[in-house]
């Protein structure tokens, strides 16, 4: 089973501002790649995730929202 899922961030951007390498960057970091497209990620992991793998995810990007 899997998740498709997009996120859109309450920041103010231009375009493909420079939050969109900051995202990357952020989760790349912590070993977690997911695509980050101007203020929106999207979360589109395989199906072959496991779910100590996802929650990884899923905590990365609740600290991200509670940074921001």
């Amino acid at each position: 089973i899997g998740v498709i899922f997009a996120l859109d961030l309450a920041l103010p951007v231009e375009r493909y501002g420079a939050i969109r390498d900051r995202l990357y960057r952020y989760f790349l970091d912590r070993g977690v790649f997911l695509r980050p497209l101007g203020q929106t990620i999207y979360f589109l992991p395989p199906y072959i995730i496991s779910e100590e793998e996802m929650q990884k995810v899923y905590q990365a990007t609740r600290n991200l929202l509670d940074e921001l």
